[in-house]
């Protein structure tokens, strides 16, 4: 999701993530020309770091850290589906007013769920770098400086030998081929990393979720409580027109003082609307990270000119393809299955290259007295023979790893349907419900301004009054319940979706 801040943190409010994604991340930096970039770069850092060059621009400079933070490329892809958060903290309230899009984004800016997200994709990116790493070269360096002092006491004499020295040592070793198990380690890492991009978007439209309910919670408290002041004015008009009546002496005591009854009762429903008000508020703005009196304002929700339900198989079928929970687990799935390639790959012969330049003695020698210098260059064929059936059994285990992620996967898909199909039902019986509520509120207003104009001119009681005015109250109340459950279930629905976007928040 492309929110200025809400892309920031994560999903399917972004870019999807998916076999693809994957696919681009296995095949980033593979071969052996990327060898040559990064020692061409290192020794650029190198010459950057001791002032021997300065960059020509200033993007040089930047080029250079971001390879010190990332040589081998791993966070490319995390990176392209999510921007920088600076602009996380800057979001703020546009004239006190707190929008829909501009209270989710904070909520996903802050919120620590999608904070640990965050942190697993990194780890997997570290994972792919190691990944990555191991079409390197390791070149190891080892100096020794050794002063040696020997006394040796007798009893006719004493004696004392001291032998100064210094050794290094220069060692390099490369595998050459692997017959496929750094491939495999690398596809599963891949694997792992866009799973976890993906399974940061599910966490996201978790989050968005229940951020949406705590945001339609205000609304409607602040909606009721519209509704029970609108009831208040109407009791207080009724009263009026008792007072009216009993000062020409066409009303009795009674009715006055059932009028009386009834504007209580409307100031009472206002007292406890505001008090659920100031709490939805309170729940929103801990949501929201605001301070808990913050005076901020929300939008009037409108109703929908033509509910319109979207057919389910379309929804489903979209569902299937880009929910990221979904997409998170097949992409366990198939690292799980990679990792089965590399348990089979470590049985298999591997070729290395081996070179090393010592001087007065290797390292695991004493340190020769007298100058010396060797030098050695080796290809090493290791061929597995017998491991006592460890591999075997590795291989089983990565098997029954792949079982699990199967029917995780599977069970995945099968709770999204589920969620699906039972927002879709609430949508559509939300839209029966504002259709219905607006006809009630109609009515109940008609008949309710029938009944106190029939009570004016003296041809209706003042219990007839009292009946309709409690029924246009109640038409009220729901007519401002439905029109807010609308509105919640279209995004619940389209969050079980994981279609989610900025355009369906702001509108």
């Amino acid at each position: 999701m492309a929110l200025s801040g809400l892309r920031n943190t994560a999903g399917p409010l972004q870019a999807k993530v998916g076999p693809a994604n994957a696919q681009l991340m296995r095949r980033g930096r593979r071969p052996v020309v990327a060898v040559f970039q990064a020692a061409l770069q290192m020794v650029m850092a190198v010459l950057l770091a001791a002032g021997a060059v300065r960059p020509a621009a200033a993007g040089v400079g930047d080029d250079v850290r971001a390879f010190v933070a990332d040589p081998l490329g791993a966070a490319a892809m995390a990176q392209a589906s999510a921007e920088t958060e600076d602009a996380c903290p800057r979001i703020g309230l546009a004239e006190g007013v707190l929008t829909l899009h501009d209270a989710v984004a904070r909520m996903l800016c802050l919120n620590p769920r999608v904070r640990l997200a965050r942190a697993g994709v990194m780890a997997e990116v570290a994972a792919l770098g190691q990944a990555r790493s191991a079409y390197l070269p390791r070149l190891s360096a080892t100096f020794r400086r050794l002063d040696d002092v020997t006394a040796i006491d007798a009893a006719d004499r004493s004696t004392s030998n001291r032998t100064r020295g210094e050794s290094s040592a220069l060692s390099l070793t490369w595998r050459l081929l692997d017959f496929g198990g750094r491939d495999a380690n690398i596809d599963a890492a891949a694997d792992l990393l866009a799973a976890a991009l993906a399974s940061r978007d599910a966490t996201v439209l978790q989050v968005t979720g229940a951020g949406i309910q705590a945001y339609f919670d205000v609304q409607a408290a602040h909606a009721a409580l519209e509704a029970h002041r609108a009831n208040r004015e109407v009791a207080h008009a009724t009263l009026a027109s008792v007072e009216r009546k009993q000062d020409a002496g066409a009303a009795a005591e009674a009715d006055r003082l059932q009028a009386i009854t009834a504007q209580a009762r409307a100031e009472l429903e206002v007292s406890r609307a505001q008090g659920a008000l100031a709490q939805a508020r309170a729940a929103l703005a801990t949501w929201t990270s605001l301070p808990p009196q913050s005076p901020f304002m929300l939008p009037a929700l409108a109703a929908p000119e033509s509910p319109q339900v979207p057919a389910l198989d379309p929804v489903l079928s979209h569902a299937r393809l880009l929910h990221p929970a979904v997409a998170a687990a097949r992409l366990k799935e198939s690292a799980a299955r990679a990792q089965v390639d590399a348990a089979r790959a470590e049985g298999r012969p591997t070729l290395d290259l081996v070179a090393a330049e010592y001087r007065n003695g290797r390292p695991d020698q004493s340190l020769s007295t007298a100058p010396s210098r060797e030098r050695q260059m080796a290809v090493v064929l290791t061929v597995p023979l017998f491991e006592g059936f460890e591999r075997s059994y590795r291989i089983r285990a990565a098997q029954a790893v792949v079982e699990q992620r199967e029917a995780q996967a599977q069970e995945e898909s099968q709770k999204m349907v589920a969620e699906i199909v039972q927002a879709h039902a609430a949508l559509a019986a939300a839209g029966d419900t504002l259709r219905a509520s607006g006809v009630l509120f109609e009515s109940a207003g008609a008949s309710h301004a029938s009944a106190l104009r029939r009570f004016r001119a003296g041809a209706a009681d003042l219990r007839e009054v009292l009946n309709t005015q409690q029924t246009l109250d109640d038409a009220r109340l729901q007519r401002v319940r439905s029109v807010t459950e609308w509105h919640a279930a279209s995004l619940r629905l389209a969050a079980a979706a994981g279609n989610l976007g900025p355009d369906l928040l702001r509108n």
